[in-house]
């Protein structure tokens, strides 16, 4: 019996949901994050350089491909989110060819914030769209 796996699906990976941050621009009721971190007072928090190189060089090490998500609170407000991402690009995700990044943003950030993102080989940017935060022009924006 043949499983469909879907496109660049694979059974024997190693998929890692990694939140970067806990810092979100926006107070969503329903979010299942923020309700997490603030039980265990841990809400608006980041965590520091030798900690993000140490789970980096841990993932390396994988014998499986890798599908990391980097997600929060909302991943591009982390102070260290252009860190984060040069060092996935040279220590995981080049190592093997299937390793893939995605991230998981509001997309509130404006649209030439988007535009300036380094464009990064294997990720997928995944919206989450927020409408109680947006206006029209935004929606626009966002949908652009």
């Amino acid at each position: 019996m043949k499983i469909f796996q879907g496109i660049d699906h694979e059974i024997q990976r190693l998929y890692i949901h990694w939140d970067i941050t806990t810092k979100c621009n926006y107070n969503c009721n329903y979010c299942y994050a923020k309700l997490h971190y603030i039980s265990k007072k841990q809400w608006q928090k980041e965590i520091d350089i030798k900690t993000i190189n140490n789970i980096i060089t841990s993932i390396s090490f994988s014998s499986l491909p890798v599908f990391l998500g980097l997600l929060g609170g909302e991943p591009t407000l982390s102070k260290n989110y252009f860190y984060i991402l040069d060092k996935i690009q040279e220590k995981i995700l080049f190592k093997k060819d299937r390793n893939r990044l995605y991230i998981t943003t509001n997309l509130s950030k404006d649209l030439e914030w988007w535009r300036k993102h380094p464009k990064l080989e294997r990720t997928f940017i995944l919206a989450s769209f927020h409408p109680e935060y947006h206006n029209k022009k935004t929606i626009e924006e966002f949908i652009e």
